[in-house]
């Protein structure tokens, strides 16, 4: 244990203890853990030793400088049982819960001022393998707890809360118990996959009870039906908030976002945004003024003409900006963009994700719709972007210079990605020569996910081959070894394996990332897709790719000079 103290710096993030003793060195260890390691975001301990009122002591000196808190003390109240199929550890009271041990927790629950409950997971190597393993409190300790020997709050200095667990409905009795007794927590952060009439009781009671509330998060299953009762829940406690600087939550009413337009301390606003909205005959120049980031989703068959809608009603300034709407409109994503450069500010705007889906429409609707240089035009104003992320499920349209007009106007980017969920839908209209070109306009760039189609003829005439023979210029080659490059589902010749290989290998020298055909959802053949081969190309890239990794390996065996000093020993 002394040897630790040695090593404890700044730096470290995380620290895992397994010991079979615990004695005055590993309590004072744990005393000075906060200042020597001010970084720590996660910490374990494992012992065969009795709970004592030393080493609870030491822990809550852990517990007090980190928000994030992974604590496992194996004791000689606790039992540990484990279950597979997924990989579990248990933990439950093996002996009655004792006054003695009510001291003990409450001496250590009165120094806690933040307390995340959930199940977490922790992963250990075996060979080369990786097993997950999730550590679950089981529901009888919530019980035990929920019955303290007197009234004091369990956790008089609490803070901040999260409740992440999916068993949250089980334990709905600790948590009611916990926030009933602590008025002072500011950060509340809770997922919920059931919300039923018990669980919206509890949520009826938060604005009385954290009138200084600053930070609410509330998550519900993408299964929940967003009900009149639910909106109503959550509108009815916005009012209390006076400081609110973040709210995430199911939805609300139109008059509670209304209300939530003028606070001026609202930074962050993510709800799915009511079917009735606000009425206003021109944009209220003081709704939202001050938000930040916005997370706005849509009701079933809402489109991202109905975020449109929303977004003409303000005039914001926001850095972030995430959109999930149904794809039911052709002209959906056009209108958004339009309305986006109309009503929010040009310089502000840094990092815009737009996500549609389709649920029920029909093979010939999806097959309709498109996604073009047009619609996207009206983002070139936008010239502060660092990020952009398009996965609209539409066929996708942009050829080269469509793709070189957006580097052109957005010079910042960092990240762009179009339709990476499920590709381009088609075959692609960009050319194998459109990378260089956008590496040499985005100096910044670390992330690509787009299509293409190596087949196609190039712009100056050239083939594939003498474009690899004339070499890359150096600007256009990545420097940066954190890249990450996927391309979709992409279009290849089978000629022309060896080539593409060789030119991504000289454009990308290294790769932290490489991906292509790997889409969460599977590509649609259209009537304009005259690719017969279809099929046939995840085997194509597959060999690219292996071909990619060979090519590395020689260059840098020359590099090293290792391939020379084989030949000469050979010569010998």
């Amino acid at each position: 244990m002394p040897i630790l103290f040695n090593i404890l710096g700044p730096s470290i993030a995380h620290i895992t203890i397994c010991t079979k003793f615990i004695d005055i060195a590993a309590i004072t260890l744990l005393a000075v853990l906060g200042q020597r390691c001010p970084r720590l975001i996660s910490f374990g301990w494992s012992s065969e030793a009795e709970f004592s009122e030393g080493l609870v002591r030491a822990l809550a000196n852990v517990v007090r400088p980190w928000t994030h808190l992974t604590m496992q003390l194996n004791a000689d109240a606790l039992r540990t049982a484990l279950a597979m199929s997924p990989a579990t550890v248990l933990y439950t009271f093996k002996r009655h819960f004792t006054t003695a041990d009510w001291d003990i927790f409450f001496g250590y629950a009165r120094r806690v001022t933040t307390l995340h409950l959930s199940t977490e997971a922790t992963s250990t190597s075996h060979s080369e393998h990786q097993l997950l393993v999730n550590q679950r409190i089981d529901v009888s300790i919530f019980q035990v707890l929920c019955k303290p020997p007197d009234s004091r709050p369990l956790f008089p200095r609490l803070r901040q809360l999260g409740w992440y667990d999916d068993t949250a409905h089980d334990t709905l009795s600790f948590m009611r118990l916990l926030i009933t007794g602590n008025p002072s927590i500011r950060h509340l952060t809770v997922y919920a996959e059931i919300m039923d009439v018990r669980m919206l009781s509890l949520v009826a009671t938060l604005g009385q009870l954290f009138p200084s509330l600053s930070y609410l998060q509330w998550g519900d299953s993408l299964d929940t039906v967003l009900t009149d009762d639910i909106a109503e829940a959550f509108s009815n406690c916005v009012y209390a908030w006076g400081n609110l600087a973040h709210l995430e939550c199911p939805t609300l009413n139109a008059d509670a976002l209304l209300h939530l337009s003028s606070l001026n301390s609202l930074e962050y606003l993510g709800l799915t945004i009511p079917a009735i909205l606000p009425v206003h005959r021109e944009p209220q120049l003081n709704m939202f003024s001050v938000v930040h980031g916005l997370s706005l989703l849509t009701h079933s068959h809402q489109s991202l003409t109905d975020v449109a809608h929303f977004l003409e009603l303000i005039v914001a300034s926001p850095e972030d900006i995430f959109v999930v709407a149904e794809m039911t409109v052709d002209a959906g994503v056009a209108a958004f963009m339009e309305t986006l450069s109309r009503h929010c500010d040009h310089t502000s705007l840094h990092k815009l994700h737009i996500m549609e889906f389709y649920t029920d429409a029909p093979q010939s609707d999806r097959e309709r719709l498109a996604l073009g240089y047009n619609a996207l035009r009206p983002l070139f104003s936008f010239g502060a972007l660092t990020s952009l992320d398009i996965d609209s499920g539409r066929r996708v349209l942009l050829d080269d210079n469509g793709l070189l007009a957006i580097a052109d106007a957005l010079p910042k980017l960092e990240s762009l990605g179009i339709n990476e969920r499920c590709g381009w839908r088609t075959c692609p209209l960009t050319t194998l020569q459109i990378l260089p070109k956008l590496l040499s306009r985005l100096r910044d760039l670390s992330y690509l996910s787009i299509a293409l189609d190596t087949r196609r003829q190039y712009p100056e005439g050239d083939t594939i081959k003498v474009i690899v023979e004339n070499g890359i210029p150096e600007i256009a080659r990545v420097t940066n070894l954190n890249f990450t490059l996927n391309l979709l589902d992409s279009r290849a010749g089978t000629n022309d394996i060896l080539h593409v290989a060789a030119f991504l290998t000289d454009v990308f020298p290294t790769l932290e990332y490489f991906s292509v055909w790997s889409l969460d959802d599977s590509p649609l053949d259209s009537e304009d897709n005259d690719d017969e081969d279809t099929e046939l190309q995840p085997s194509r890239w597959r060999q690219i790719e292996d071909a990619m990794d060979v090519m590395r390996d020689v260059r840098r065996q020359k590099r090293t000079g290792s391939v020379g000093s084989t030949a000469s020993g050979s010569d010998e």
